[in-house]
């Protein structure tokens, strides 16, 4: 259904000669219009015009590409009233796609979603996408609003919120796409943060919400039975200042992503992160590419230039100025030499807490290796030996925890999924629930209070007393005293007077 075939000149002037005789296919191309780019990509989508592709209600689609963490690379393109459509200068990093169909009012009715494989000056083809009606979308299984509770901004200022979905696909595979467009956004407090207008309209980016007074306030989303909220915290308090939590870094070029998150310092001394909330720039985006806190090495500058850093600079606006610090980027040839894996804590309970799961990557570089944490948990699968003594998930926000479920011991296992020969292993113990061994314990201490003193009196009362004061009289006492008096001169209090001033 889904092939690849390169960019032949022969193929691509009949292509375009068809494209123009029959008036079936649409062309687009991303804002920069970069349709010459030989850096980047094509997808060619041929919907089946006998189908439910455009029907009588379906008028038109709107085509999106996303990157492997979600966010959008390409589009909106659109297609009406044709069956085909040649999307041009697609970045090769997109790894998804999605198609949202509109009716002839503009309403919504139907989305398709599916990854894609993209390479440099090839076609990626798909052939009569399956569409879904809208409240029906069979792969989508979660949304999260990316920003976390205690979200702050200050009075007056705008937030864009961003919600991300987690489709799967054939395989069962998971991945991202941002879906804040599709979202009903709405506010619990629409005198401290609103999406509203002065009459009361949402507005056309109902994610962008404007802070009103200071005061606490619910951000939610909802799609047909999904939904997510955040607290979020309106503040007179300004920014002082923001900065990098990592301002110098070299990173293998095997690697996925690297977080760097922007803390910023407020004027009431709350120190909070806004990387999410922060634009990204990259000094050079053929090299590394960043974004929401994420720095992702693309390739190894192979110039002559003796410095192939390159900067990258995360900027945060509050009350009209903003606020930037800059982070130098190497990247470096780097190959994936083993997997490290660390658990929350050893010790687990049966009905508490879930325990998070940490995997890093050890790399070899630069003659060194360095270990650095594995962000994606779609890179890798977490298993347990015994699943009678505990239970591993992967929860709506994409991160495995590990319930205890009965005592006993297990080993908790990461393995890489492009390469199963890359694993790392951990111990996990469960116990009782907490509780029953608190009270276990309050019983020990209770039995120890119950055992019989008076035997032990009595023992202490039997001993031969006399004995012990007839020796004790025997000592020769004067000696005693006199080396005492001695010991306790002149020495002793230097001593004390050196240890009083130290």
């Amino acid at each position: 259904m889904y092939k690849l075939r390169s960019l032949a000149w022969v193929k691509q002037f009949f292509l375009f000669f068809v494209i123009i005789t029959f008036s079936l296919c649409l062309n687009a191309c991303s804002k920069d219009d970069e349709l010459s780019d030989p850096t980047r990509a094509s997808i060619l989508v041929s919907h089946n015009i006998n189908g439910r592709a455009l029907g009588d209600n379906e008028r038109s689609v709107l085509y999106y590409c996303y990157n492997e963490h979600g966010l959008r690379t390409f589009g909106p393109a659109k297609l009406a009233k044709a069956s085909q459509i040649l999307l041009q200068a697609v970045p090769v990093e997109s790894t998804s796609i999605s198609m949202t169909y509109y009716d002839g009012d503009g309403k919504v009715v139907g989305f398709y979603s599916q990854p894609v494989q993209l390479k440099i000056g090839e076609i990626y083809e798909i052939n009569d996408p399956a569409w879904e009606d809208i409240d029906s979308i069979t792969n989508l299984k979660g949304i999260e609003i990316v920003q976390e509770d205690g979200t702050r901004v200050h009075t007056g200022d705008n937030i864009n919120f961003i919600a991300v979905a987690r489709f799967l696909d054939a395989q069962g595979n998971s991945y991202l796409q941002a879906f804040s467009y599709l979202c009903e956004w709405n506010s619990s407090n629409e005198a401290i943060i609103t999406n509203k207008d002065s009459e009361g309209n949402v507005s056309s980016n109902a994610n962008t919400f404007t802070s009103v007074e200071a005061g606490k306030a619910k951000v939610s989303l909802s799609f047909y039975g999904f939904s997510d909220d955040v607290e979020v915290v309106v503040t007179d308090a300004v920014v002082e200042s923001v900065e990098l939590e990592t301002e110098s870094v070299i990173l293998p070029v095997t690697l996925k992503g690297f977080n760097n998150s922007l803390m910023a310092t407020w004027s009431d001394g709350v120190v909070t992160d806004v990387s999410v909330d922060s634009s990204w720039t990259s000094g050079n985006t053929e090299s590394v590419m960043a974004y929401l806190g994420m720095i992702v090495p693309i390739s190894v500058i192979n110039s002559e230039v003796e410095d192939k850093s390159v900067n990258v600079i995360a900027t945060y606006n509050c009350g009209g100025e903003g606020f930037t610090d800059t982070c130098s980027v190497t990247v470096v040839d780097g190959t994936l030499k083993d997997l490290d894996i660390e658990l929350e804590s050893d010790v687990a309970f049966v009905g508490g807490e879930d325990l998070d799961v940490y995997v890093y990557g050890v790399y070899a570089m630069n003659g060194r290796e360095e270990r650095f944490m594995i962000n994606d948990t779609r890179l890798y699968t977490v298993t347990v030996s015994d699943t009678d003594v505990a239970a591993v998930e992967l929860d709506d926000y994409f991160e495995y925890k590990i319930s205890g479920l009965s005592q006993g011991t297990t080993t908790v296992t990461a393995t890489y999924n492009e390469d199963h020969s890359f694993r790392a292993s951990a111990e996990l113990t469960v116990l009782d629930n907490r509780e029953d061994s608190e009270e276990s314990v309050e019983e020990s201490i209770e039995e120890s209070a119950e055992e019989p003193v008076e035997e032990s009196i009595e023992e202490s009362a039997e001993e031969p007393v006399e004995e012990s004061i007839e020796e004790s009289a025997e000592e020769p006492v004067e000696e005693s005293t006199e080396e005492s008096a001695e010991e306790s001169g002149e020495d002793s209090t230097e001593e004390s007077a050196e240890e009083f001033a130290e």
